[in-house]
């Protein structure tokens, strides 16, 4: 019913695609001597990606309500929305380009960094659960920073969390299986060879 709202994706996919091209493509072809210039390029860019993808889903969050409300939504609708929650928008960009550029850190640059990679991706998955609700409960509830991330986290248990808890906690005893397994059946082959 309301096609004017895909334009709220739309216009983040390309101002990304921007941004991609204004900080990324410049990072990589050139040689920065150090790495405190690369983060700090790195961490402009995560403000920059963060900033406009959040503004684009308040604004559609904002529109989807409106018509979850019975109204007719358009695309000025969700942007008025948006443009009046931007200071908690920035706000919480910051916040999240802090702790994107902080798992970017414990990934590391070398590949053969394997608990750092799989440290962030841990710690990046559990960070997008607890957060899951904030630029709805900012947008929406008109909440602050430390508000919404109470909240949201409090959504996020009281709906998923005895199950994520669950099914992790399967996954990880069957893992720990699998991986004993495996060392059994090496120690034994090399035993026998």
């Amino acid at each position: 019913k309301d096609k004017e709202l895909l334009l709220f994706p739309l216009l983040s996919g390309i101002l990304s695609i921007l941004l991609v091209v204004v900080f990324i493509l410049p990072l990589f072809f050139s040689n920065f001597s150090g790495d405190f210039v690369f983060y700090l390029v790195l961490f402009l860019f995560y403000i920059s990606l963060y900033s406009i993808t959040t503004f684009f889903n308040a604004g559609l969050i904002a529109a989807a309500n409106i018509r979850l409300k019975g109204g007719d939504p358009t695309f000025s609708d969700g942007i008025k929305v948006a443009s009046k929650n931007i200071h908690r928008i920035l706000i919480w960009s910051l916040i999240s380009a802090t702790v994107g550029l902080i798992l970017r850190i414990l990934r590391g640059k070398d590949d053969n960094n394997i608990i750092g990679k799989i440290a962030a991706a841990l710690i990046g998955a559990a960070w997008e659960l607890m957060t899951f609700f904030v630029v709805p409960i900012i947008v929406l509830e008109k909440k602050g920073i430390r508000d919404s991330a109470k909240h949201s986290l409090q959504l996020f248990k009281n709906a998923w969390g005895e199950t994520i808890v669950g099914q992790f906690s399967i996954s990880l005893g069957g893992t720990i299986i699998i991986i004993l397994g495996f060392m059994y059946l090496f120690l034994v082959l090399e035993l026998l060879l």
